[in-house]
């Protein structure tokens, strides 16, 4: 018996026993459904993971100013002692400085997209409209430049963006979020540009801020979003002047981006290169860059290594969908007892009926596989939709599943297929 013939056979006891063979799908395309789902899902949750740090700018390199080590002592290589020590008085002459970021602007042209300043300098206040001071709420005052903006993927919904005739102009223009525009304006974006509101920060200082700029709405939403919102003012970081015990164009660290295709490596030396020698002078700090993206490599390694622990623990349904095969094929075997004893007798061997009963099952588990492959990435996909981020269902997943369905048929087929394999001719056709 041809492996052709064997699948000819298998499709027709399939077509035959319509309701039986569906009945035994249903292990099977639920196993296989709800592992590509939790796939799915997890690579929704991954892509979303990604995308948000990377408009955080978890791919940037953080350059920071820090103490000298001690004679003999090595300086720290480790980016979570780097990132996460806690913060020490620099000197106001060894901080970074507006022409420090002019000149390393100019040395790596070409090769950085820009330079962020300001993704540490927070100023909780108030702020209200100057023509009706009553409406008043909590906002967070950011001191930043441009490319903090662009390197922040910040999407401008109304007005424009900061540009950098609002530093050197020393302008008291804002650019503010959705949020704000909600709580001090009704909704009302389009109306808000060109308005001033009045700022007040923590430590009383109290300054107006023109709106240029509506940053669009967060299209990305999903539940990671959840339902906080954050009241947000993006001004020049040349408004620091007028808060309280701030050091306007002086910086602890600042961030440079790699421009697109550029060897971060190289680009890595060549920076910490060139702090090296802005800092050779200063006897009691330098300063150094660290690319802090590798410490988040974890993180997708956990949503992996969940979706995988979700995928086998779905997948123990599989075992049990594989033994409702084994059971509907020892059925099988003793319903077409006399067909094998014929079979026998016109001379098939024990391997043509093995390969018969074997290829049989193999096909009721490919068919609940696809099946279950097709379901649960509808499943999945709708799911990942409501989280925020629409992927499609993983191609390594889908195919380890097929294979993993396929092979759960030959196993849980095999032991029917070597009794009927077994089965002595004269017996066969002498049952009843």
């Amino acid at each position: 018996m041809t492996y052709a013939e064997a699948i000819r056979l298998a499709l027709g006891s399939f077509r035959s026993n319509k309701m039986r063979s569906l009945l035994t799908l249903l292990g099977v395309i639920i196993g296989i459904s709800s592992v590509i789902a939790i796939l799915t899902l997890g690579a929704s949750l991954k892509a979303q993971m990604v995308e948000g740090l990377a408009a955080a700018g978890v791919n940037d390199y953080t350059v920071k100013v820090e103490s000298r080590p001690e004679e003999g002592e090595e300086q720290t290589t480790d980016a979570n002692a780097f990132m996460y020590t806690p913060p020490e008085p620099i000197a106001r002459s060894s901080k970074i400085t507006p022409e420090l970021i002019d000149t390393l602007s100019d040395r790596f042209a070409g090769r950085i997209s820009g330079v962020s300043v300001g993704s540490m300098s927070f100023h909780p206040g108030e702020a209200a409209p100057s023509d009706d001071p009553e409406t008043t709420h909590n906002v967070t005052l950011s001191a930043v430049n441009p490319d903090f903006m662009a390197m922040q993927s910040s999407e401008i919904g109304y007005g424009r963006t900061l540009a950098d005739d609002d530093i050197t102009g020393q302008r008291s223009v804002a650019v503010v979020n959705q949020p704000v525009i909600d709580a001090l304006f009704a909704g009302d974006a389009a109306g808000a540009l060109g308005e001033t509101i009045d700022y007040t920060a923590s430590d009383g200082s109290t300054f107006p801020l023109m709106i240029v700029g509506v940053l669009a709405e967060d299209q990305t939403g999903g539940l990671l979003a959840g339902s906080f919102k954050e009241y947000r003012v993006y001004a020049p970081w040349t408004v620091e002047s007028r808060l309280d015990n701030d050091d306007p164009g002086l910086w602890d660290q600042v961030s440079v981006r790699p421009a697109p295709g550029e060897n971060g490596e190289a680009l890595l030396a060549d920076l910490n290169s060139f702090l090296e020698l802005a800092y050779a002078d200063d006897p009691e700090f330098t300063a150094s860059a660290r690319d802090m993206s590798k410490d988040f490599d974890v993180l997708k390694t956990i949503i992996d290594s969940l979706s995988i622990g979700l995928s086998v623990i779905a997948g123990i349904s599989l075992l049990v969908g594989g033994i409702g095969v084994m059971n509907i094929m020892l059925v099988t075997v003793t319903e077409r007892t006399r067909e094998i004893g014929v079979r026998k007798a016109l001379g098939a061997r024990n391997g043509d009926i093995r390969r018969q009963f074997v290829i049989e099952s193999m096909i009721i588990c490919l068919v609940g596989g696809v099946i279950g492959v097709l379901l649960g990435g509808v499943l999945g996909m709708v799911g990942a939709h409501f989280l925020g981020k629409t992927v499609l269902p993983p191609v390594i997943g889908v195919v380890v599943a097929l294979g993993f369905s396929m092979g759960i048929g030959v196993f849980f087929g095999f032991y029917p297929a070597e009794k009927a394999a077994r089965m002595r001719p004269i017996d066969a056709l002498r049952y009843e």
